[in-house]
């Protein structure tokens, strides 16, 4: 976070403080700061609320574009624009901080369009980067086969009653036999708490773990309800959410690494990424746990065509 970025967020958090003190003396006493209630919801306005907006829109929607900021230089202008503008109209309102005898139109006039010429710069410099980023190529559909129904299990009372939403951690918690019928179906890394940890972060859903795997979800919502591990072939699938896996050793990246990993393990793939995510990729803290294929997906982008890129720079055999 650059310096001005940041300044808007100190300044925010100051006009927050300034506004709930000057929000207690109106609730004490309202008689006596009946003036200040424009000041009071002004400081809170355009003081806490916009400089918050301010801070955080510069600082994440051009990486979330993956694309850098259109005007960097205005960034300081804003800032002292937005700031003189909203003291200035504060202290200038109906006379409150004027001298007796000073008309207050003007000088209010002058700060009040000052804040609008902050605002509109704004918009203007988050506009024109907006505008600026290209969308990447949409992902790749991959047909998935229809699978063949396996007969429905005999029916018996469920223990437990899932659905689709339930989270798979919280499956693995409440019903004793989900790891076995898990397990049967493929999944792995069931026994290892980083991997779980990983399934908690991305609220994994059963829903989410059929529809990615190629399984019917109705069938192992029913065969996890009923709490009974199937005996027939299961289908074979691997679940790997990324909890700290690198690239193996042998060179090519899969689209499941984490980007930290594979910067670590293959530098020259820097300029793979900041040709497709922009420079900011390096500085945020998503690449530390998001893989590649979640963070193509994020900025619209083709995992199977970032992968193979990355395979190139890498040195990697298709």
């Amino acid at each position: 976070m650059d310096r001005t970025t940041r300044a808007f967020i100190y300044a925010s958090l100051f006009y927050l403080g300034l506004g709930a003190l000057l929000g207690l003396g109106v609730g004490i006493a309202p008689a006596t700061f009946l003036a200040w209630r424009f000041v009071h919801a002004h400081l809170l306005l355009l003081g806490f609320m916009a400089m918050m907006v301010y801070g955080v829109g510069y600082f994440i929607l051009p990486r979330f574009n993956a694309t850098t900021l259109r005007w960097p230089r205005l960034l300081p202008v804003h800032f002292w624009t937005a700031n003189v503008g909203l003291l200035g109209m504060c202290a200038t309102y109906d006379g409150l901080l004027l001298p007796a005898g000073v008309s207050e139109r003007l000088p209010f006039a002058v700060f009040a369009g000052t804040e609008v010429v902050s605002v509109l710069l704004f918009v203007a410099n988050l506009w024109a980067t907006m505008a600026s980023t290209r969308p990447g190529p949409a992902p790749a559909v991959v047909p998935v086969a229809p699978k063949v129904a396996r007969p429905a299990p005999p029916p018996a009372p469920p223990k437990y009653t899932f659905a689709l939403d339930s989270l798979v951690t919280e499956v693995l918690q409440r019903q004793p036999a989900a790891t076995e019928i898990l397990r049967r179906h493929g999944v792995e890394g069931l026994d290892d708490p980083k991997t779980l940890a990983q399934m908690g972060r991305f609220k994994i859903t059963l829903e989410r773990l059929a529809a990615t795997h190629g399984l019917v979800g109705r069938e192992l919502l029913t065969e996890l309800n009923q709490g009974a591990a199937v005996a027939s072939p299961a289908t074979p699938l691997r679940f790997n959410v990324g909890s700290g896996s690198t690239p193996s050793e042998d060179g090519p990246c899969r689209p499941n690494d984490i980007i930290g990993d594979v910067l670590a393990r293959y530098p020259a793939t820097t300029a793979v990424f900041q040709e497709r995510f922009g420079a900011g990729c390096f500085s945020c803290p998503g690449q530390t746990t998001e893989s590649i294929v979640q963070a193509a997906m994020m900025h619209n982008v083709d995992p199977a065509d970032l992968v193979a890129a990355l395979n190139r720079v890498a040195g990697a055999r298709q």
